[in-house]
């Protein structure tokens, strides 16, 4: 049976989302605070606290309707800071066979 890592990006907290939906049991979800994604254009700081804090409260949110959730805080000593590079890091430690990403918004993500 496939074990899949299910990547949530900061612009996608909806129970609605493909990715959720189809979420076979067993599957991790996976929210990713990075530098990378914090830096890549300047932000206010209050910006970046309200993303944040709605990421918090979406996988607060899934673990309260039962989804396996990994979130990985940008001050974690294992986090790699890289989108990518913590997403195949989950992947590893969980021991998923695949990542499964709804299509960015952003073209840069592809």
């Amino acid at each position: 049976m496939s074990k899949p890592l299910l990547l949530i990006l900061g612009d996608q907290l909806s129970l609605t989302l493909p990715t959720l939906r189809q979420a076979p049991e067993g599957a991790v979800v996976a929210l990713c605070e990075v530098a990378e994604e914090a830096r890549y254009v300047p932000h206010h700081i209050h910006k970046i606290g309200l993303f944040l804090a709605a990421m918090r409260h979406f996988a607060q949110q899934l673990r309260d309707k039962g989804f396996n959730v990994h979130y990985s805080r940008m001050d974690d000593a294992d986090n790699t800071q890289s989108l990518i590079d913590e997403a195949e890091r989950l992947a590893r430690q969980y021991q998923c066979d695949e990542i499964r990403v709804t299509r960015p918004g952003e073209w840069r993500l592809w």
